[in-house]
């Protein structure tokens, strides 16, 4: 029993023992390996020699591009980043730009949305459709009237069409001047179609009369001075002077009534 204690003592023993060895040998080889890394080499010639310094000069080389190539990565990603951000906030400006907004009346009231399509190349073709509202500001009616694109239009742009428009505005044709054109502007434009929109306001129409003198006697002339209504046969020199004085100068007679009630205290 005791030889078997011992035998079993002697054999944990050496395996402790072995290990240690083993441990400790590991811990020589290292500090071997590091003390010849810093020992100075020798070489058995110039080749050699040369031969390895090129080899350390070609990775310390490859370390550098290394670090290089990953900071030209980084500063690409970075102004892709920046190109990316730039698009984005010109597509942001260009989506203001095309945004439609309301325009409001004199009187408070919608009027109409204008919207703007316009893009760069923008203009308005032969194939364009030119609306034409025409706003009466009395009545507040609105009329809607489809014409041909005036051929003078076609090609222009947005801003270009709006400066035509505020010329127009300074020369009106005779048709929207005796219609009372007060305003033009364009409401929405887009190569399919163009909005014009036509203020207009009229005098209110009264049927007055003008009385004036031809051959001597007392003639009645309609508002526009060019149409007869009717001659009298009233003699000037039956009349009062001050009364022969304004038919001189051209009476106005306002209503009928009163031109009636003229006409029958002066008549023989």
């Amino acid at each position: 029993m005791k030889n078997l204690y011992r035998i079993g003592i002697f054999v944990v023993v050496c395996v402790i023992t072995g290990v240690l060895i083993i441990f400790l040998f590991d811990r020589f080889v290292l500090d071997v390996k590091d003390i010849g890394g810093r020992l100075p080499q020798v070489y058995e010639n110039q080749a050699e020699l040369e031969a390895n310094q090129n080899r350390q000069a070609y990775a310390e080389q490859t370390d550098t591009s290394d670090v290089e190539n990953a900071y030209g990565a980084v500063r690409e990603n970075d102004a892709l980043n920046d190109a990316a951000q730039d698009r984005a906030d010109h597509d942001a400006e260009k989506q203001n730009d095309v945004t439609g907004f309301l325009d409001f009346g004199e009187d408070g009231t919608e009027e109409g949305q204008a919207v703007h399509t316009e893009t760069t190349d923008a203009v308005a073709t032969k194939t364009t459709v030119y609306e034409i509202e025409e706003y009466h500001r009395h009545t507040h009616e609105t009329n809607v009237v489809i014409e041909r694109i005036p051929a003078q239009y076609i090609g222009m742009s947005r801003r270009e069409l709006e400066s035509a428009l505020a010329l127009y505005m300074e020369a009106p044709s005779l048709k929207d001047m005796e219609r009372g054109l007060k305003e033009i502007r364009l409401v929405s434009f887009s190569p399919e179609k163009i909005t014009v929109r036509k203020s207009y306001e009229l005098e209110p129409e009264y049927d007055y009369y003008y009385l004036t003198e031809e051959q001597g006697y007392v003639v009645v002339y309609y508002r526009n001075m060019g149409t007869l209504f009717c001659e009298t046969g009233i003699e000037m020199n039956e009349l009062p002077t001050n009364l022969q004085r304004e038919i001189r100068r051209i009476k106005t007679i306002e209503t009928e009534e009163e031109l009636y009630g003229f006409l029958e205290s002066y008549s023989s």
